[in-house]
C-alpha cells in the first residue's frame, strides 16, 4: 500500500452513472449561467458536467488553491528525498511503494496528472492564489493569458481586532507555530534542530497549534524524553477566535515549513495582528513576507540561521515591534479586500463594490499611502 493512499481521479469517469445522474438532476432545475469550480475536486466534477451539459454554460472558472495539479502525490509535498521538485518524472514512485509496484505507481501518478490537467484545461477562466502557483500552472497549460492571481485576504479586520482588542502580549518571549501536524510543515524538525538552543533559552516558550496524530504524539514523545514541558505547549486545533488570541499573546510567529507552500496564510494572520513571521523562504511564504521589513526569510533547511534571527527579534523588543507594526500595515495594503475580494467579484461574478452598496464597500482597505511599499516594490513575490 503507497504511503498516503492510492491516487486514482482518472479512474472517475464521465460516464459514471451516479456523477451523471446528479448532473443532470442540476442540469433540470435550469440553464446554467456561469460555473464556477472551487479547488480540485470541485474542478474534477465540473470538467465533467462541461462534457454532460446539453447547454453547458459559457463563463467558466476554477480556482486553483493547492498543488494538485502539479503534483499528483497525495501530500503535495513537491520534494523527493527533501529536495524540491522540478519536471516531474514521478522520481517518488520509488518512495511510495515497494520495488515491484513502482512501473504500477508511476503509472497511476501520470495518468492521475494528466486527468487533473486535461479537466483544468476546459476552464475559461483560471484563478490562483499566489504566483507560486501561477508558475506550475503555467508550465501545464499552453494559454497562459487566462491565468489571473488573486491572493487570499487575512479575513474580517474589524472582527480581528475585537477579538485581540484585550489581549495582551506575553512580557516573556512566546513563539506560535501554526497549521498541521506534518512533515510538510516542518514542527518536529524545527523542534530537533532547536534542542540545544532550547536548552539554552529557557526563557523561551514555544505554543504549536493544530492537530494531527502521527506528528502530534512524536512531537509529544520529544517534549517528554527531552523534559520541555514547560517551554513547549501544544493547545491542539483553535478555533480562529482563539487563534487570533494565541497570535496577539505571541512575541513572533514562526513558518518552519519545508514544502513549497502553495500560498501560506500565517504570516497574514500574524501580520494584521501587528506580529512578524520568521520562516524558510519556501513556495507562498515568499510572497508576504519581505525579508527584513516585515519578517524574515531563511534559505530552507538553514536552522541555524532561522534561530539567529528569531534571537535578534525577542533580543530587540523595539526592533521586533517596529518589524511587527510594518508587517501590519503591508498584509492590510496587499491582501485586503480590496486586493482580494474585490478582483474576485469582478471576475467570477462580473460584481462592482461599488454597485453592492455600503456592506460591501465599506469592508474595501484601501492601500495605505504610508506602507512604505509598492507592488513593484516586492521583489520576493516577482
Amino acid at each position: 500500500r503507497p504511503k498516503g493512499g492510492i491516487v486514482t481521479d482518472h479512474l472517475i469517469s464521465q460516464a459514471d452513472v451516479r456523477l451523471r445522474h446528479l448532473l443532470q438532476i442540476v442540469q433540470a432545475m435550469g440553464r446554467i449561467e456561469k460555473l464556477i469550480c472551487d479547488n480540485t475536486r470541485s474542478i474534477l466534477i465540473g470538467s465533467a458536467a462541461l462534457n454532460i451539459f446539453d447547454d453547458p454554460p459559457e463563463q467558466t472558472t476554477a480556482i486553483v488553491r493547492d498543488n494538485r495539479f502539479f503534483c499528483p502525490r497525495p501530500n503535495q509535498s513537491r520534494t523527493v528525498r527533501n529536495k524540491t521538485c522540478g519536471t516531474c518524472n514521478f522520481a517518488c514512485a520509488s518512495d511510495d511503494v515497494d520495488i515491484k509496484a513502482v512501473d504500477l505507481r508511476r503509472a497511476n501518478l501520470s495518468l492521475t496528472r494528466k486527468h487533473r490537467i486535461d479537466a483544468l484545461s476546459q476552464f475559461g477562466d483560471i484563478i490562483v492564489t499566489s504566483y507560486e502557483l501561477n508558475r506550475q500552472i503555467s508550465d501545464i497549460l499552453p494559454d497562459r493569458s487566462r491565468i489571473r492571481r488573486i491572493p487570499n485576504t487575512f479575513g474580517n479586520r474589524a472582527q480581528i481586532e475585537d477579538w485581540t482588542r484585550s489581549i495582551e502580549q506575553s512580557p516573556s518571549p512566546r513563539l506560535l507555530i501554526i497549521g498541521m501536524l506534518n512533515e510538510n510543515k516542518g514542527q518536529l524538525a524545527f523542534l530537533k534542530a532547536a534542542e540545544h538552543w532550547l536548552r539554552e533559552r529557557p526563557d523561551v516558550k514555544i505554543v504549536i497549534a493544530g492537530r494531527g496524530q502521527r506528528i502530534g504524539s512524536q512531537i509529544e514523545a520529544f517534549v517528554e524524553a527531552n523534559h520541555f514541558s514547560s517551554q513547549i505547549e501544544m493547545p491542539g486545533y483553535l478555533e480562529r477566535a482563539d487563534l487570533f488570541e494565541e497570535i496577539a499573546r505571541a512575541s513572533l510567529v514562526l513558518a518552519p515549513t519545508v514544502w513549497p507552500e502553495p500560498f501560506g496564510r500565517v504570516p497574514l494572520e500574524a501580520g494584521i495582528c501587528g506580529r512578524a513571521t520568521v520562516a524558510f523562504a519556501v513556495g507562498g511564504l515568499n510572497e508576504s513576507i519581505l525579508d527584513g521589513h516585515n519578517g524574515f526569510l531563511v534559505e530552507p533547511g538553514d536552522y541555524d540561521t532561522l534561530l539567529d534571527r528569531i534571537s535578534q527579534l525577542i533580543d530587540d523588543p523595539a526592533r521586533n515591534r517596529d518589524m511587527g507594526e510594518r508587517a501590519r500595515k503591508f498584509i492590510a495594503s496587499h491582501f485586503g479586500p480590496s486586493e482580494t475580494i474585490e478582483p474576485f467579484l469582478r471576475i467570477v461574478f462580473d460584481h462592482d463594490l461599488a454597485a453592492a452598496g455600503p456592506s460591501i464597500e465599506n469592508t474595501v482597505q484601501t492601500v495605505s499611502a504610508d506602507s512604505g511599499l509598492r507592488k513593484e516594490d516586492c521583489t520576493n513575490a516577482n
